[in-house]
């Protein structure tokens, strides 16, 4: 076998051997995986402090995605707006004064008087009320339309964090399963090292050949090589995971590491049809149903214009004139000052009034925009077929990715148990002489390959199970 297939084949050593037999050949047992860890229930925290569990990964992402935090802007913003559609119903009130002053020949604003040389100031004041009483119940449409955008803003930012956490699920597996890796190539670094060493006895003893050990300083070597490479992509798993989290730290950033992750077949217990029913209450599904909503919504604000606005308002206004004079009550004949807050009250003036604008012609802008609702309408309604149509579509590939995912690993766990016995009779010839480096190499290399097929498998499948997951609705974790 070429030297470059021996590499590869010590790459994937994963729990290669979990005791080794005692001879003069013995292999070291290897370690175990380290145990979880107990975390803290903290969500908001330093990478540094302890391992984090994929739930406390998922609630730190949502509750601190810059992504996130920028479409919750677009539900404030939705939110005033439903606020100004419910205080359009209120009356529009305005108040107004002012001041003038004359010189010459002047008129007295409040008597409508000329007078001649004269100085005169005037003051006028006045307030008005205002509604729209009737416009073809628009502001009732308008009102409800800002409802359901408000809704549709809170749906989009649910979706928004189920695919974070989806992602973040994504990224959790891909370190496990780079931990797994590294924990490989460390192992069958450390096996090898010792195999080299008891090989090197057995050759000054002459049991062993020269080739015999420069083999294994070769696959040695390799081992390490490869290790630092695992090393390498754990270091970039991480690195993924901590941009997902918005965490700079991913250097001392790490997840726990379960003793075993359970495969089980209950991940597929549920068909494509029931998950697809229970796939409706996904937040994208919600939104398209509110697209159609909003459509009938713009298209009732559309014909509002067809309708005929009655306006109601209402006023009061007074104003003074410091040239106007008024008949002394003791002496008629005699004219005396006009007091300011006399007049004001004697030129009060009220009015109130209704107007009725009605539509005639319009050059059919009204009803072609009628018409124009009514084509967004249908392609809201075409959308919303789509979405379902691919929404199945996703579901049953998502079904059937998982079915044969498990098929998979169930075939690689078969796999790995012949590979293990088959190096254990290997093992055994190796020791006694009976098989070279080279035979020991092959054998080492399907057993390595067989577990590396396994762990990809297994994280393979244990994702697809968490889509499946997604669509029922189950919270994601392990």
């Amino acid at each position: 076998m070429k030297r470059k297939t021996i590499v590869t084949v010590l790459f994937a050593i994963t729990a290669l051997l979990l005791t080794a037999e005692e001879s003069e050949g013995q292999q070291p047992e290897l370690p175990a995986l380290r145990p979880a860890a107990t975390l803290p229930t903290d969500s908001i925290r330093t990478a540094a402090r302890a391992p984090w569990t994929l739930q406390e990964c998922i609630r730190y992402a949502v509750e601190n995605n810059i992504e996130i935090k920028r479409q919750e802007l677009s539900v404030e913003d939705a939110e005033l707006a439903r606020k100004q559609s419910r205080l359009d119903y209120i009356p529009s009130l305005s108040a107004g004064a002012s001041s003038g002053t004359s010189f010459g020949r002047v008129l007295d604003q409040t008597t409508y008087e000329f007078l001649e040389n004269a100085t005169n100031t005037n003051i006028s004041a006045s307030l008005s009320l205002g509604t729209e009483v009737f416009a073809g119940m628009r502001k009732y449409h308008q009102l409800k339309k800002s409802d359901l955008n408000l809704q549709d803003m809170l749906l989009q930012i649910d979706k928004a964090r189920n695919d974070l956490s989806l992602n973040i699920t994504a990224a959790y597996l891909d370190v496990l399963f780079a931990e797994e890796q590294t924990a490989i190539a460390a192992q069958r670094t450390r096996t090898l090292a010792l195999q080299v060493e008891q090989t090197q006895a057995l050759v000054e003893s002459g049991r062993k050949t020269l080739g015999d050990l420069l083999q294994l300083q070769s696959d040695l070597a390799d081992a390490q090589f490869q290790d630092i490479e695992a090393r390498n992509d754990r270091t970039l798993a991480y690195f993924t995971l901590c941009q997902l989290l918005e965490i700079n730290d991913y250097d001392t950033f790490r997840i726990v590491i379960p003793e075993t992750v359970p495969v089980s077949p209950e991940g597929i217990s549920a068909g494509p049809e029931e998950l697809f029913e229970k796939a409706q209450e996904l937040p994208q599904v919600k939104s398209a149903e509110l697209a159609l909503d909003m459509a009938d919504r713009d298209i009732s604000i559309a014909k509002s214009s067809l309708w005929p606005t009655l306006n109601l308002s209402a006023g009061y206004g007074s104003s003074f004139s410091d040239g106007r004079l008024k008949p002394d009550m003791s002496n008629p004949d005699t004219y005396v000052h006009y007091p300011f807050k006399d007049q004001m009250r004697d030129n009060a003036s009220y009015h109130i009034s209704l107007s009725l604008s009605i539509p005639i012609f319009n050059s059919f802008s009204a009803r072609n925009n009628v018409r124009s609702y009514r084509i967004a309408r249908r392609r809201a309604e075409y959308d919303y077929r789509i979405m379902q149509k691919n929404l199945d579509k996703e579901i049953r590939q998502a079904y059937i990715d998982a079915v044969g995912a498990y098929e998979q690993y169930g075939a690689a766990a078969r796999n790995v148990a012949t590979s293990e016995e088959s190096f254990r009779m290997m093992e055994e010839k190796y020791t006694l002489g009976a098989a070279s480096p080279v035979d020991y190499s092959i054998a080492l290399y399907n057993l390595v390959n067989a577990r590396s097929q396994l762990a990809q498998a297994k994280y393979s499948y244990i994702f697809k199970t968490k889509i499946l997951d997604f669509y029922k609705g189950v919270p994601l974790g392990l």
